[in-house]
C-alpha cells in the first residue's frame, strides 16, 4: 500500500506581469488575460496529491493507495521522521511525501506565459525507513501559450501540471517495481 501524504507549500510564489497600470498590467493589457492570483497557486501541493493518488491506483488498486486526509484523522506533524512512524499505522508499505519550494510565472505575451514549479519528493519503505526514491529542487517549466479565452492558471493546469504528475508517478512505480 502506498500512502500519500499532503504535499507542503509553496513557501514562495513569484508572479511577474510586466509594470502595474490602474489595476492591470502591461500583459494583461497586451494577451487580455487574467494573470494569476497567488492564492491559486496554494492549491496545487491538494491537486497533485488527488492526481497522483488517481494515477497510483490506476497501476496497484483502489485498495493499494491512499492519501493521507482519507486514511488518517490526525494531522500530519512537521517533523519528517514523526510523520514517517505515524504512517505506519497506516499499514503502508510506501510513503510519498513533498514540498512545493517555489512556483513562478512570468507574464510574456510572446511565446506565451512562463511557468516554473520547483519540488521535493520523496518515497520511502516504512518497513526500513530507506528512502526508495527522491528528488530534491527539481524544476519543472515550460512556456504555455495559452488558447483563446483562456487564463494563464488554465495553462499551468494543461501543460505543467500533467508534466509534473507523469514525472512522479512513474519515477514511484518504477522504484516500487525495483524493490520488489
Amino acid at each position: 500500500k502506498v500512502l500519500i501524504m499532503p504535499f507542503a507549500g509553496p513557501y514562495e510564489v513569484d508572479i511577474a506581469t510586466g509594470t502595474g497600470v490602474a489595476g492591470g498590467t502591461v500583459y494583461g493589457l497586451q494577451s487580455k488575460l487574467i494573470s494569476p492570483l497567488k492564492s491559486e497557486y496554494m492549491k496545487l501541493p491538494a491537486q497533485l496529491e488527488v492526481a497522483l493518488e488517481q494515477v497510483l491506483k490506476v497501476r496497484y488498486g483502489k485498495a493499494a493507495v491512499s492519501r493521507w486526509s482519507e486514511s488518517c484523522a490526525v494531522a500530519p506533524v512537521a517533523s519528517d521522521d514523526s510523520v514517517f512512524n505515524a504512517t505506519k499505522s497506516a499499514n503502508a508499505a510506501y510513503v510519498l511525501s513533498g514540498e512545493f519550494e517555489t512556483v513562478k510565472f512570468e507574464g510574456k505575451v510572446v511565446p506565451g506565459p512562463w511557468y516554473q514549479v520547483r519540488l521535493n519528493a520523496k518515497l520511502r519503505n516504512t518497513a526500513s525507513g530507506a528512502i526508495v526514491w527522491q528528488i530534491q529542487k527539481h524544476n519543472f517549466d515550460s512556456f504555455a501559450p495559452p488558447s483563446k479565452n483562456q487564463e494563464s492558471p488554465q495553462a499551468l493546469e494543461e501543460v505543467l501540471f500533467p508534466a509534473m504528475v507523469k514525472s512522479i508517478s512513474s519515477a514511484v512505480i518504477e522504484a516500487i517495481r525495483l524493490k520488489k
